[in-house]
């Protein structure tokens, strides 16, 4: 009997253990993501599958890296790529003054790293830059943001430069003013930081090999 039992143990313990495994497979399964690849530039980076992928401006107010076009072209501002998401398909956020969030990346021919950032202050302010290593890779950083008509675009650049090219990348969470849109709440802290942690682990992707 006693060792009928300890078998029975044995067996509750397995089992168990087998599903607080697949718990955790379950809980850490990563999210279905797309590739992007620019070959002519060497930059690849990996999005969330349920963002869109555009070139041209999504938002009303435009990011600070993107190419404004002349105004005869009555174009939108564009950039090599761009990845967003509406807040109506944010999960959770629906209700909030969030009015969606996109990750921009652009180049331009500049050389040295100060001719990059050079450029970029003469399309946006910011008080300082910062210097950052991701994945090797060497980024100046810079923090900025813009407003309009109740609508916001609070922004996270990465700047790097390599082979007499700047390579952009802008990280943007775009707010309209609290109750603006009627039954909506103001998003917190935490719900914005969850958004820009969405941003940041698109940009932790990133590989820039240039030809």
């Amino acid at each position: 009997m006693r060792a009928s039992t300890t078998f029975r143990i044995l067996i509750a313990a397995a089992f168990a253990f087998l599903v607080m495994v697949c718990h955790a497979q379950t809980g850490t399964q990563a999210v279905a993501t797309k590739p992007f690849t620019d070959p002519q530039r060497g930059v690849s980076f990996r999005y969330p599958a349920q963002w869109t992928l555009a070139t041209e401006q999504h938002f009303y107010i435009p990011e600070s890296i993107l190419t404004l076009p002349a105004p005869q072209s009555g174009g939108h501002a564009t950039a090599r790529a761009a990845v967003f998401l509406d807040a109506k398909d944010w999960p959770g956020l629906q209700k909030t003054n969030l009015n969606g969030a996109d990750f921009a990346y652009n180049t331009r021919r500049g050389a040295p790293m100060q001719a990059c950032t050079a450029w970029l202050h003469r399309q946006v302010s910011f008080d300082k830059t910062s210097e950052e290593t991701r994945n090797g890779i060497s980024f100046t950083h810079v923090s900025t943001g813009s407003a309009g008509l109740c609508h916001q675009a609070d922004e996270s650049i990465y700047i790097h430069q390599a082979g007499g090219t700047c390579f952009f990348f802008d990280l943007a969470v775009h707010t309209l003013c609290p109750g603006v849109v009627e039954g909506t709440r103001a998003i917190t802290p935490g719900e914005l930081k969850d958004v820009r942690a969405q941003l940041q682990t698109i940009f932790d992707t990133v590989r820039i090999s240039p030809p």
